[in-house]
């Protein structure tokens, strides 16, 4: 898929180096970013990459980063694999309607677990945060608990 990075880097495809918009957005320290773009302009390539650069995981991914130019600051660097990640793809929600759409097709999972009970495993396993942000189950009320079960 071309809004993929890693898919993009592995396979030797042609990619144009946005890297270097990574450290302005860490830099500026925004609780929220808004990507005004038209269609097909790499929305969704520009959060697969920072994705990949933020998201901690086991694997090692600087060599996807290795050669672009995110990879010559040294500040942006210390938050390479630093955050867990949650990422939503609305792309799937398809429907008639706004509740129609998201109901049927919006997947609420974070590697196949709802992500109410991803965030407290997490916060189980590190941070408390979580615990107070989101409960030990979501509000009877809210959309997670429709989807959580």
């Amino acid at each position: 898929s071309f809004d993929d990075f890693r898919h993009l880097r592995q396979n030797k495809r042609t990619y144009v180096d946005k890297t270097g918009m990574i450290p302005e957005l860490i830099t500026r320290g925004a609780q929220i970013t808004l990507f005004c773009r038209p269609r097909r302009f790499g929305k969704s390539l520009m959060l697969s990459t920072l994705r990949y650069f933020v998201e901690r995981v086991e694997e090692d991914r600087s060599y996807l980063f290795s050669d672009l130019a995110v990879w010559q600051h040294e500040y942006v660097k210390t938050h390479f694999q630093k955050y867990p990640v949650i990422m939503v793809d609305m792309k799937a929600a398809r429907g008639s309607s706004w509740s129609g759409g998201f109901g049927k097709s919006w997947p609420l999972s974070f590697n196949g677990i709802p992500i109410w009970k991803a965030l407290l495993s997490y916060r189980k396993k590190k941070k408390s945060i979580f615990r107070r942000s989101v409960g030990s189950r979501p509000p009877a009320n809210s959309i997670l608990r429709r989807w959580s079960g």
